[in-house]
């Protein structure tokens, strides 16, 4: 099971993205945008009820990443219903979509984006967005007009926030 959490820095936005790789040892994204930082997290739900997913969840991660002085809050979205592709980010421009849906559309809305070739991950969530998309393309002028073609031309689509990442860089060794 997939859980996104959004944080919001109380300053040093790139400090709270460092501590959370380096000390808790956690894939982060930073990103432009209501949020600034993105943790995707996979927590093994095999057999295992929700309430004992969310008390992991909330015990092993949102907790640790709570207890940071760079961090000022966090947004923890679940993911009820997933779809992922294999990314390959490096080198490209990726985003976050958070979508509010009309309802009963989530379904269809995040099935019809993830049949686009940008979109690498599609999760429906429970939070106060319904579905999450996380989006690659080449260079930034692509990822703008893959929004464009993702959120307009969709039936369902009542309401987006858009998180642009930082570009990643290769690592010098």
């Amino acid at each position: 099971m997939r859980a996104w959490i959004m944080v919001n820095a109380r300053t040093a936005t790139l400090e709270a993205g460092k501590r959370i790789r380096s000390e808790l040892r956690l894939p982060v994204t930073s990103v432009w945008g209501i949020y600034d930082e993105v943790v995707e997290v996979n927590i093994d739900s095999s057999g295992k009820l929700y309430d004992e997913v969310i008390g992991k969840l909330s015990d092993e991660v949102i907790a640790k990443i709570d207890e940071l002085e760079e961090v000022a809050a966090c947004t923890t979205y679940l993911a009820i219903d997933e779809k992922s592709k294999r990314p390959e980010k490096i080198g490209k421009q990726h985003a976050f979509s958070l979508i509010d849906t009309t309802q009963p559309k989530s379904k269809e809305v995040r099935d019809k984006l993830f049949s686009l070739d940008e979109v690498q991950k599609a999760d429906i969530v429970l939070g106060p967005f319904d579905v999450i998309v996380e989006y690659v393309t080449d260079d930034l002028p692509g990822l703008f007009k893959a929004q464009e073609k993702l959120l307009f031309g969709t039936t369902g689509v009542v309401k987006t926030v858009t998180l642009i990442a930082f570009p990643e860089r290769p690592k010098i060794t």
